[in-house]
């Protein structure tokens, strides 16, 4: 039992320097972001191929992840982000932080991708998502009253409102099933699946 903890503790002093470093360019770049736009395409830059170190990493060692993403629907039309290290159309969200719960992980990445202030979250289903190198569970909610401002940082390039009864092609194949499911049944009683 002492081993598994101390690897948990050794792949958390490893990888967080990455996401250190990527936040504070990101929030430095965010704070002055006028004169610094000329940097936007050398954070992008150094997003993918951070993106790519991860998803190395995770190849290798294959860890256990929680992610949190939130479905934010007004007048029949569903909000999707599209990021700056990855093609296509998602629901906004991420990962859950140490420390850090469900909810409030869902409410931070809100704040962040979409600058959103949520007044209610209601938990729509919790997925796995189980592939070759991915082990990931993943909670969805659904986003009661809310207020979109100004996005913290450059991970997000787009986000914008679609019409949920005809997705962009490039929309995310779960993002499309979970909207689906949304559309499908009225009583959005909670469920579980695949992600």
């Amino acid at each position: 039992m002492q081993r598994g903890v101390w690897f948990e503790d050794l792949k958390y002093w490893l990888c967080e320097p990455i996401g250190v470093g990527l936040s504070f360019l990101k929030s430095s770049l965010s704070a002055y972001s006028m004169p610094c736009m000329k940097w936007l395409p050398l954070v992008r830059a150094c997003m993918k191929t951070a993106y790519g170190i991860t998803r190395v990493y995770r190849f290798f060692v294959r860890p256990v992840s929680v992610a949190v993403k939130i479905m934010f629907v007004r007048d029949g039309r569903i909000l999707l982000v599209r990021h700056t290290y990855r093609p296509g159309l998602f629901l906004p969200g991420g990962s859950v932080k140490r420390g850090e719960t469900i909810e409030q992980a869902a409410r931070r990445e809100a704040a962040e991708e979409v600058g959103a202030r949520i007044e209610r979250l209601a938990l729509f289903g919790l997925y796995s998502g189980i592939r070759r190198i991915d082990n990931d569970h993943i909670a969805v909610f659904v986003a009661e009253g809310f207020e979109l401002g100004r996005p913290k940082g450059f991970e997000i390039e787009a986000a914008e409102f679609h019409d949920m009864k005809a997705l962009p092609a490039e929309t995310a194949r779960p993002a499309a099933k979970r909207i689906a499911e949304y559309m499908a049944d009225p009583t959005r009683s909670t469920r579980c699946g695949k992600w």
